[in-house]
């Protein structure tokens, strides 16, 4: 029974919201209210006399410590009850009543509390986690809320250092330049006032936004309305994204196509790029030229319908096809063919394809590069003629006779080359007139050459080289070396007309050698006046013999 000490107190507990209850010093509950008995989960029961310990998870230590100290100590627990969580706010309070020490136990529900703090706790590090620039403001342009990433971005660029607690409240203008810059002729002070007055939603790409320092960076930024719980429109969010990066990016990947297209635009040769189905996706300006057409009438349109005027591609006339061999193999071909420009000119183009990779090391393209070599075609036939009409006129000759174009290339190759130097004409034909020369002797070819060009009517006679067989032995050569030239007397190759000379190379040296004893010798033997004579004699008898060598080279 509640004492009559007691009885006022526990119509005044009686009628508080809290769950109360009084303990005395052997935890005992001797006043408890009705929200009291709830939270113990023992409504309608007598609880006077229990322990509140077993009636509830408090902790005894809190209640000796409170009995002992008379100060009050204040904690929140956790309670579950019917398969829900409960958050308590508990107050223990020392009460001395009639000369004795009890404690009155307080219990509010914070539940509630507690779980929007927490949602609030989380939305404030959700916010604070997107690596968006998001700042709230009024319709005045105060600053309501601002999150960490915008917080961060007025530090590194607009260099203001300040935290949120002194953003929050003041003009947005004061903290960022942003405001007083343009987009398409408009203020975004204009922009804002749009969004709060009509609740448009306003997105920018690509801003270039620069501080009061003069640096600059590039934004995506977002103004939409915010709206109260009415509908109204309470102010605006401003979203900005750093897009510098990417918008630097892209505009060296704008420069650089534009330079690429400056470099293929402005080259002699035609370019193409062309997919498996033969289409045309990309061509530059003198590609269309060679076509006889424009670059919107030849794009999308398949290389064969385009440089062959056919509706068929090349593998159906049996005609090697460089695009598709470039696909079969992965590596880079060449062709000649007969193309045909859209008026019906016949030219030949020399196309050098080479394969077009993707990011998976596919090959998704091929690059087709054209030259028109009509007229070099044109002078290598006639160039093959006259190495035919040659051949006909030097092939019993035992010297020598060798023809090449203007770059070196060996375009003839007599038999008596081949005797000459052991190399058959299928080993030689094309390659390099220079290989067969020693590295001295060939700047004295090219010397020679130029020297013809120059002077075109000249021929060089009888110049002294040293040339390789094909066992790879030296030897000496008589080289007379002219100009060969087409039926309208332009330059086309050279002529080179090649002895063996190296008998006679060696026995010059031999003489020179006996020459230089008979000097040496005749120079010991002065005192000896007849045999001097007969020393001269000898001598001039052997220089007789060397000038008469040396007449029949």
């Amino acid at each position: 029974m509640i004492e009559e000490k007691f009885k006022l107190l526990a119509e005044v507990v009686e009628k508080l919201e809290e769950a109360v209850c009084v303990v005395n010093r052997d935890f005992e509950v001797v006043i408890f209210n009705r929200r009291f008995a709830e939270l113990a989960g023992a409504e309608g029961e007598v609880l006077e006399g229990r322990s509140i310990l077993e009636l509830l998870p408090l902790e005894r230590g809190s209640y000796e410590r409170v009995l002992s100290s008379g100060e009050e100590e204040r904690r929140l627990e956790r309670l579950s009850r019917g398969g829900s969580r409960l958050i308590l706010d508990v107050s223990l309070q020392p009460l001395n009543y009639g000369g004795e020490g009890y404690v009155l136990t307080v219990l509010r529900d914070v539940t509630d509390r507690e779980e929007l703090q927490r949602l609030k706790n989380f939305s404030d590090a959700l916010f604070d986690s997107i690596s968006t620039g998001i700042v709230v403001m009024d319709r005045e342009m105060r600053v309501r809320a601002i999150n960490t990433f915008q917080l961060e971005h007025l530090r590194r660029f607009e260099r203001v250092r300040i935290t949120r607690e002194e953003a929050v409240g003041r003009p947005f203008g004061e903290i960022s330049t942003l405001l007083d810059e343009e987009h398409q002729g408009r203020s975004f002070r204009e922009l804002l006032g749009q969004v709060l007055d009509g609740g448009d939603v306003i997105r920018i790409y690509n801003h270039e936004h620069r501080s009061k320092s003069g640096d600059v960076v590039y934004l995506n930024i977002t103004l939409q309305p915010l709206r109260g719980a009415d509908g109204e429109i309470e102010g605006v969010v401003l979203l900005s994204e750093d897009v510098t990066e990417r918008a630097m990016l892209e505009k060296e990947i704008e420069e650089s196509r534009d330079f690429y297209e400056n470099i293929l635009e402005s080259l002699g040769y035609g370019v193409a790029v062309v997919d498996r189905e033969f289409r045309i996706l990309m061509c530059n300006r003198a590609y269309a030229e060679m076509c006889g057409s424009g670059k919107e009438e030849i794009i999308g349109k398949r290389c064969y319908e385009v440089a062959h005027l056919k509706d068929w591609p090349c593998p159906e006339e049996k005609e090697a096809c460089p695009v598709l061999e470039v696909f079969s193999t992965g590596s880079p071909a060449k062709v000649v063919h007969e193309h045909w420009t859209r008026g019906g000119r016949k030219f030949h183009a020399e196309i050098t394809a080479y394969p077009l990779r993707d990011s998976t090391g596919e090959i998704n393209l091929v690059l087709e590069v054209i030259s028109d070599i009509t007229e070099r075609y044109e002078l290598e036939k006639k160039l093959r003629e006259t190495g035919d009409f040659l051949n006909n006129i030097v092939k019993s000759s035992g010297d020598a006779i060798i023809a090449t174009d203007l770059e070196g290339k060996i375009t003839f190759w007599s038999q008596g080359a081949e005797d000459m130097f052991g190399f058959t004409a299928e080993e030689v034909m094309g390659k390099s007139i220079y290989d067969l020369y020693p590295e001295d002797f060939r700047d004295k070819r090219r010397r020679m050459e130029e020297f013809l060009l120059e002077y075109p009517e000249d021929a060089i006679r009888n110049y002294r080289m040293k040339i390789y067989r094909k066992d790879g032995r030296l030897i000496d050569i008589s080289l007379s070396l002219s100009l060969l030239k087409d039926a309208k007397g332009e330059p086309i190759g050279m002529v080179g007309i090649s002895k063996d000379i190296t008998r006679e190379v060696k026995a010059e040296e031999e003489l020179k050698r006996k020459m230089r004893e008979l000097e040496d010798f005749y120079n010991m033997a002065i005192g000896r006046e007849m045999k001097m004579i007969e020393l001269k004699n000898e001598i001039e008898k052997l220089r007789e013999e060397l000038r008469r060598l040396r007449g029949g080279v």
